[in-house]
């Protein structure tokens, strides 16, 4: 494939060469160490939400058990199955003071946020409230992602080696491997921010339908099916389309598309990285 997706190619050529190069010594490097600003250990506290574990507790302190209750739960959201959180959630959402309702993610973002109003809207038919909701979470869901890519640049302190190929290439599957790994915040609602988009795209090709915009339909499905190509009910909903839309219109959206080109390839690229053979990985590497 001659494209280029956010310059994976370079990534590919480091992953290609890596076994080639691995007895290949080089001098000069064993001094030099990249830092970060700020420790991996701190990073990694807030990522797992670390801070809502104490902050419920400065909040209890303080009898503000709404806000202890939002904060417990936004730590559970990281860390489901802590027993201990678990009952201090249920304690606060026992009081009279705590709305369960109101009890929320403190962490939540605005993808999110724009599903649920999407859902409200879906529930009670609202198609033109719905798609509002639905296409803008589809295009924060996908800037959100885009961000997470962004912060696995900073990777932690990497053990240094003479073999700077083999280095460069164990730190591009580092980076792949967290870059990948924020689809699994989606978890366990969705496997992969893949399904997730595949639920937008199904809930607005049923809107589009019900405002006549036949159109957008059809890109809704075929966006749909470039994700979940052996999705039944998504198939049986494109042959019934077909009698009412034009072929030309099952058009998959250009975001889609590339989000669908960068995830294989990625896969690919990690798949190949931990095999030995390097010839296998130059014949099956097509795009």
């Amino acid at each position: 494939m001659n494209e280029n997706i956010e310059d994976l190619k370079i990534y590919e050529l480091f992953i290609k060469t890596r076994q080639c190069l691995i007895n290949c010594k080089q001098e000069g490097f064993e001094n030099i160490h990249m830092y970060s600003n700020i420790s991996d250990a701190i990073v990694l506290n807030m990522q797992t939400r670390k801070p809502y574990e104490y902050l419920h507790l400065c909040y209890f302190q303080m009898y503000a058990l709404p806000k202890a209750a939002s904060a417990s739960y936004t730590f559970l959201v990281g860390h489901p199955d802590d027993p201990a959180m678990k009952k201090n959630l249920d304690y606060y959402t026992q009081q009279p003071e705590v709305d369960i309702n109101n009890v929320v993610d403190l962490e939540s973002e605005d993808y999110q946020i724009l599903y649920r109003l999407g859902l409200k809207s879906y529930k009670f038919k609202k198609w033109g409230e719905t798609i509002a909701n639905m296409e803008e979470a589809l295009v924060d869901y996908l800037a959100w992602e885009n961000k997470c890519r962004m912060e696995c640049e900073q990777q932690p302190e990497q053990a240094w080696s003479p073999e700077v190929t083999i280095v460069i290439s164990n730190y591009i599957a580092s980076l792949l491997t967290c870059k990948q790994s924020c689809q699994d915040q989606l978890k366990p609602l969705y496997n992969s921010g893949t399904d997730f988009l595949a639920d937008l795209l199904n809930y607005l090709q049923i809107s589009y339908y019900h405002i006549d915009r036949l159109d957008e339909v059809g890109k809704a499905v075929a966006s749909y099916l470039s994700l979940l190509p052996e999705d039944e009910d998504m198939l049986e909903n494109k042959k019934m389309y077909e009698t009412l839309i034009n072929k030309n219109a099952f058009l998959e959206r250009s975001d889609i598309i590339h989000y669908l080109k960068r995830d294989k390839y990625e896969k690919q690229l990690l798949e190949f990285f931990h095999q030995d053979n390097s010839d296998k990985l130059e014949s099956n590497l097509v795009f």
